[in-house]
């Protein structure tokens, strides 16, 4: 999971690394804005829960965080890429889950403001400490909604709030399959702020 870790890390600090020089390029859209390319970073909290035929864990509150790009449609919609983060620790355990999902923001308006968010893809799952390791690889959607506040002609702030689910991931310890572990499922709620530029 270094990798998905290093992955979304990369992502992020491209993001913000970009996010001037694209607030600051002009559109070659048709009427509507069709083709102009955004990005955005985010983070809040988030509750996150993992279960199984043979496990069920407490609902956990920890930290997290998105990166995403993408360019808009139509005048409603925009389309992208995101990579999503959740971390917690605790007893000495590190609990992580990475999301990587192709996404659609449907506004209410031309000019931004309430959206709904809809969005799938894969999830990955560690808890590990200092000796073993429980990972998991599984199906993921995700569904959500923010508004978007002006804040500039190339600028918003984003409050939003998603909700993702899984469903029938195989749970491992080590690398082996646990024995029932193949019914995994794993939710997590997140509330934050959120930053676009286009």
């Amino acid at each position: 999971m270094r990798a998905a870790h290093a992955c979304l890390g990369t992502l992020v600090v491209s993001v913000l690394l970009a996010a001037p020089l694209l607030a600051q390029t002009k559109s070659t859209a048709t009427p509507g804005g069709q083709g102009k390319f955004w990005i955005g970073v985010g983070a809040g909290g988030a509750s996150a829960r993992v279960s199984c035929d043979a496990c069920k864990d407490p609902r956990r509150t920890g930290f997290s965080g998105y990166a995403r790009l993408g360019t808009r449609a139509g005048r409603h919609l925009l389309l992208g890429a995101e990579g999503n983060g959740w971390y917690k620790r605790e007893n000495g355990i590190r609990f992580q889950l990475y999301a990587l999902d192709a996404v659609a923001f449907l506004y209410a308006g031309p000019k931004r403001g309430l959206y709904l968010k809809a969005g799938a893809g894969a999830m990955f799952y560690v808890a590990k400490d200092t000796v073993d390791k429980f990972t998991a690889t599984v199906p993921h959607v995700q569904i959500g909604l923010g508004y978007d506040l002006p804040l500039g002609p190339s600028f918003w702030l984003t409050p939003y709030a998603n909700f993702q689910a899984t469903w029938k991931g195989q749970l491992k310890f080590n690398g082996a399959d646990v024995q029932g572990g193949s019914n995994t499922h794993i939710s997590v709620i997140q509330i934050g702020i959120g930053m676009t530029w286009h």
